[in-house]
């Protein structure tokens, strides 16, 4: 029997093979990316408990833009930081293209996020691709 998880990729790749238009966004401005990146789980609902990689490599794969930002100039790769969800960041730097050191609207990258929410893998995970430790954000915060 297939999990909530594998369900819910298969689901997604019968959409992308309809033809669903990945870059339409909320009205937060997020598109897919932005949420598979994100994911979490949930009763009764079919997410991932920690992001899912193969949906961001699908996704991306039928179009999404790895750098596509929300209105706070939040990308997939800062949701997954936020997140703590190593995989997925490890995908959408690799697999993905995805810069490192992004910022969002007040200046803060993936590891600003990885660091101030305690997610010591992520953190670890981001300085091995190079990310800027010293980077100040538009409050001079590093």
């Amino acid at each position: 029997m297939a999990t909530d998880v594998q369900l819910g990729l298969l689901a997604l790749k019968k959409l992308i093979a309809h033809g669903v238009d990945v870059t339409v966004r909320d009205h937060d401005g997020r598109q897919a990316l932005l949420w598979a990146a994100s994911a979490e789980t949930r009763p009764s609902k079919i997410y991932c408990p920690s992001g899912s990689p193969d949906a961001l490599v699908a996704l991306v794969n039928a179009g999404a833009a790895v750098s596509a930002e929300d209105k706070d100039g939040l990308t997939a790769l800062h949701c997954a930081a936020s997140r703590g969800h190593t995989d997925c960041i490890d995908t959408l730097i690799t697999l993905c293209g995805a810069e490192v050191d992004v910022t969002d609207s007040n200046g803060c990258t993936p590891l600003f996020y990885a660091v101030t929410l305690g997610h010591a893998d992520c953190t670890e995970l981001l300085l091995k691709c190079g990310a800027e430790p010293n980077r100040q954000d538009r409050k001079g915060r590093t």
